[in-house]
């Protein structure tokens, strides 16, 4: 299975904001556990798609500022509230903010709606590493894997973020 909590992202800055969607299948495993008969989404694929969202953001503010590629490792969630369960099916729009941001830590807060109510609020921190830092060495792999996710997520990516994105790609290892 492939973890990924975003399927279209709908717009963004690249530096402060991004908002992307996502629909749970409803004929996921999950579903029969969670609840039976009753299926909602779990408080922790919600939190999981917050810190998804957060991920992307800072992929794309920290490529676009340093023209290098990080990873953020969820810390730590700060606050997470559920106000109403969501069905699988229906789609969420998740609207991220970025709190602060620095190359060690990223705080961010992200709110869930379905249509124009709000159902979830969290408030996560994330460490930010360099995928040489932890002896990831393939940046060509993790940069294309960034790319084709994003042609899926993302179709209208900016010609800017696109070209930042291929110049890293093409970069020498040496030089990064």
């Amino acid at each position: 299975m492939r973890w990924k909590f975003i399927d279209h992202i709908v717009e963004t800055d690249y530096e402060t904001f991004l908002t992307g969607t996502k629909t749970f299948d409803p004929d996921e495993e999950w579903t029969q556990d969670h609840f039976p008969g009753n299926p909602i989404v779990p408080g922790v694929l919600q939190i999981e798609m917050v810190a998804n969202l957060t991920g992307q953001l800072v992929f794309f503010k920290t490529l676009k500022e340093h023209q290098f590629c990080v990873i953020p490792l969820l810390l730590k969630v700060k606050q997470a509230q559920f106000k109403s369960p969501i069905k699988p099916g229906t789609e969420i729009r998740g609207e991220l903010t970025l709190d602060r941001y620095s190359l060690k830590l990223v705080h961010s807060s992200g709110k869930l709606y379905v249509g124009q109510d709000l159902h979830a609020t969290v408030s996560i921190v994330n460490g930010i590493i360099r995928p040489q830092d932890i002896g990831y060495d393939n940046m060509h792999q993790l940069l294309s894997w960034h790319l084709d996710n994003l042609s899926t997520i993302m179709p209208s990516l900016s010609a800017s973020m696109h070209a930042l994105i291929q110049q890293e790609l093409t970069t020498p290892p040496n030089t990064q």
